[in-house]
């Protein structure tokens, strides 16, 4: 069964004053924030399920923590690439 999660885009303002109701939203409803900072993501914020402990490709001995954070850097450049900016005018 696959499941969706919501992504919400806040600001890090509004993520300090409502972290208490963030956090309680985000694991009843499924929901990631991604917060910026002068319109630049700086964090990403999802509720922790036990999925997350058995993914890690780390953990389960699948990448090296070299490789990992490689990869992780180069999927943040890929969101970061000012090309993809028209992702949302078609929705």
């Amino acid at each position: 069964m696959q499941t969706f999660m919501l992504t919400k885009i806040i600001s890090l303002k509004e993520y300090r004053q409502k972290l208490s109701v963030l956090w309680k939203e985000a694991q009843e409803n499924n929901i990631r924030y991604i917060v910026l900072h002068h319109s630049k993501p700086i964090l990403e914020v999802k509720p922790y399920t036990e999925e997350i402990v058995f993914d890690d490709p780390i953990e389960a001995g699948e990448w090296s923590r070299e490789d990992y954070h490689k990869y992780l850097e180069q999927k943040m450049q890929d969101w970061l690439d000012p090309a993809d900016d028209d992702i949302f005018e078609n929705m």
